[in-house]
């Protein structure tokens, strides 16, 4: 009978295997480490199509699924065009980057956030998209207003009833005086080095040991500290200063 010989080529591709597993590994390992992170992350292509998001993206912005392969102005349609101007400049290499920026979506709700924005680079060294790194601080915002509220009406407090506010930081040895502190002194601010010997050096010599006696009783203990200063000013006539105050502690006490 007729035979026939049948040829063929085998290549050995097991390094082209182990590439291609060791590259489905890496993204796996990205996206595990980019979806459990503790800050909302989203890598982006050039086509500013989604890659990979964190969990926390999703729930900060309030997204109702995940969004990898969506296009980023799909997703946030309303995004102010100073941001897209941020993502074209990240594509072009630039790193950008804020502490406190808001951003209000269609629905009125606004979100503070720290972000930064920077290119992400293709083993070639092109760019191949962005990552966005984001915190939403609404409620460190909230603070920082509520912060800014009660200092104020303490300002105002202060005025009306005429009382200076100082504050003496023990380790290093710095008083800080508000304003009628001086006025109540009767001093300038120049003439204050702002330690507390500047400050005790004001009192009459023979009232010194008291004070000092009563303020290290008020650290050792906690005490509230509720005492009379007899100053002498620089034109020679005394005053008396009532000084309260209550002792704060760090963590290690």
């Amino acid at each position: 009978p007729e035979q026939r010989i049948v040829f063929g080529v085998i290549h050995d591709i097991t390094e082209t295997k182990r590439a291609q597993e060791a590259m489905a590994h890496s993204n796996d390992l990205m996206r595990y480490i980019i979806e459990h992170s503790r800050s909302a992350i989203a890598v982006l292509d050039r086509e500013m199509r989604y890659l990979f998001v964190s969990q926390h993206y999703i729930d900060d912005y309030e997204l109702k699924r995940n969004v990898e392969g969506m296009y980023h102005y799909d997703v946030f349609p309303d995004l102010p065009p100073q941001w897209k101007e941020v993502h074209r400049r990240a594509l072009a290499g630039e790193v950008i980057s804020a502490d406190e920026e808001s951003y209000i979506k269609e629905h009125g709700s606004v979100y503070w956030t720290r972000w930064e924005c920077r290119p992400w680079f293709l083993p070639d060294g092109s760019i191949g998209g962005i990552i966005l790194d984001t915190e939403v601080i609404n409620e460190h915002r909230q603070v920082k207003e509520e912060l800014k509220r009660i200092s104020g009406l303490l300002d105002l407090a202060t005025q009306a009833g005429r009382a200076g506010v100082w504050e003496w930081d023990v380790t290093k040895d710095r008083v800080t005086w508000s304003d009628l502190m001086f006025e109540h002194h009767g001093i300038r601010k120049d003439e204050f080095g702002g330690r507390l010997e500047d400050w005790l050096g004001l009192t009459l010599p023979e009232d010194r040991a008291k004070y000092e006696e009563e303020i290290r009783r008020a650290l050792k203990d906690g005490s509230r500290l509720d005492t009379v200063l007899r100053l002498r000013w620089p034109d020679g006539s005394v005053h008396n200063i009532r000084v309260l105050a209550f002792v704060q502690r760090n963590a290690e006490g």
